[in-house]
């Protein structure tokens, strides 16, 4: 009877170690996964663009490599302003643009597209200002996030 006891135990004990070196199998598979997936994910190149305008009874006109000035704008006018988005690497990449809050309701953007390796897509920004916008001076940022297609 112990004998048959000793056997029982044991045969529970490799079936309890047997579950176990799957668990952590498993949960090994998962996180390699979860690394793999997350490194595509993860932009080869950020960019971040201030943006600027002003919302006026006048148009102005502003020009600047370092920022999108779209300049003084009347209200319920519109301004469209062209970024060259250039890809050097060798593989496609998808561009994801993103603007803070406080401009993203006025822009007009495509939020997500493909650059093939070697070439240069010209992106068009359109903000558009309400008939009801107050005057007064207005900033944010866009950000392009550059990930391998």
């Amino acid at each position: 009877m112990t004998e048959e006891l000793s056997e029982s135990g044991a045969y529970l004990g490799a079936k309890k170690r047997k579950r176990i070196s799957y668990l952590i199998l498993a949960g090994i598979i998962i996180l390699v996964l979860v690394s793999i997936w997350t490194f595509r994910l993860r932009p080869i190149e950020t960019r971040v663009l201030e943006v600027n305008f002003s919302v006026g009874s006048t148009p102005g006109i502003i020009v600047d490599a370092d920022k999108l000035y779209f300049g003084r704008i009347i209200p319920g006018g519109s301004v469209v302003r062209d970024i060259n988005i250039e890809n050097g690497y060798g593989c496609p990449l998808k561009v994801k643009i993103s603007a803070t809050p406080n401009v993203r309701d006025y822009l007009s953007i495509d939020e997500e597209f493909i650059v093939e390796p070697g070439s240069t897509v010209k992106i068009p920004i359109n903000i558009n200002i309400p008939e009801d916008m107050p005057y007064g001076d207005y900033a944010g940022k866009i950000r392009f996030d550059l990930v391998k297609a």
